[in-house]
């Protein structure tokens, strides 16, 4: 809708729906663009979208810290796996050197 808008094309389920290669009886089941189409076919544009900002519980800012914590755990221990390699390798490049 927004290639539209910038097109100077008006909004209309029919319009939206050529643009968007569907029908328009899937548009008018979609709610969320229902709305969408009859807020700027109406005239009120905003091209963003307004969006719901929730506060994040506790229990998810500590999944997320957790979850965090294991993959740096992990790339640590990968890191230190790789070092050694790298350590063995360097070794056996000096060997063969000498």
């Amino acid at each position: 809708m927004t290639q539209l808008l910038a097109q100077g094309q008006p909004i209309t389920f029919n319009v939206v729906a050529r643009a968007a290669s569907v029908s328009t009886a899937w548009l008018y089941q979609q709610a969320a663009l229902k709305s969408r189409i009859q807020q700027l076919r109406s005239g009120n544009v905003s091209l963003t979208q307004p969006t719901k900002k929730t506060p994040i519980s506790d229990d998810s800012k500590a999944a997320i810290v957790a979850t965090l914590r294991q993959r740096i755990e992990k790339l640590e221990e990968e890191n230190r796996t790789l070092r050694k390699q790298l350590e063995v390798v360097y070794g056996e490049l000096a060997q063969r050197q000498v």
